[in-house]
């Protein structure tokens, strides 16, 4: 009987380490469902980007974790999304994507402080702020998580990025701290773009001064045009060593 007991302890303890050694997809989501005009949208463009990470993470064998990082509604604000960057960890082999669907805007003296160039061509998200002193730039959530080094670190703003008055500049401030067959051009796909690529990536749906779009009924346009790339691109037309 102790022999037995031993077995099935040293088994768990097995599978408990196995279980331990898959390696995870955070994914952080900010989604402004709450407002009047692109709520509706924002909460169709949610529910296929979760769709897209769960067939990803599930393609490549890593561990999605979503909802304890999914902040919608009431939940994306300023102070939440300042919090999350404080207290985020994560393992170097993991992969963190984090994705903003909401209003965005930019300063008409963006550039003109301390920032390099090409961060400004970001836009400050407004989380359904009021106060314009508490839009985060989304460069400030590239540096804070790229700081923890994970294997793959994926930002995307899906906002609009027109200047407005009395925005000002964001100085970096931010410290760091069922089954579904899957065809196999798509498997070396998702491999070739999560498991063979490392380092950040910051997307961002529009450029400076232009507005972003989207649908009650089909959600983002962006985020639409994001996943069809994601799942149908063929694998021979991307680029070798630099498939984003």
């Amino acid at each position: 009987m102790k022999r037995i007991t031993l077995f099935l302890v040293v088994l768990l303890v097995a599978l408990t380490v196995h279980a331990q050694s898959r390696p995870m997809m955070h994914a952080i989501v900010f989604a402004d469902t709450d407002d009047e005009r692109i709520g509706k949208g924002e909460a169709v463009s949610l529910d296929k980007f979760r769709d897209l990470l769960q067939t990803v993470s599930n393609t490549i064998n890593y561990e999605l974790v979503i909802d304890p990082y999914l902040y919608t509604g009431s939940m994306c604000r300023s102070s939440e999304l300042n919090n999350l960057l404080k207290e985020f960890e994560c393992d170097t082999n993991d992969i963190v994507v984090f994705c903003y669907l909401g209003h965005g805007t930019r300063s008409f003296k963006e550039g003109k402080g301390s920032y390099r160039e090409q961060d400004t061509i970001f836009p400050q998200m407004c989380l359904h702020e009021s106060d314009q002193s508490k839009y985060v730039h989304l460069i400030n959530v590239t540096k804070s998580l790229a700081s923890h080094r994970a294997r793959l670190t994926v930002v995307i703003g899906d906002c609009c990025n027109m200047p407005h008055e009395g925005v000002m500049p964001k100085e970096p401030n931010i410290q760091p701290t069922g089954v579904t067959k899957i065809p196999s051009a798509t498997i070396s796909l998702f491999k070739e773009l999560f498991i063979n690529t490392t380092g950040v990536i910051t997307i961002c749906a529009t450029k400076p001064g232009t507005y972003g779009w989207s649908n009650q009924e089909t959600g983002s346009y962006f985020l639409n045009s994001f996943v069809q790339a994601i799942e149908n691109t063929p694998i021979n037309s991307i680029k070798p060593g630099n498939p984003w």
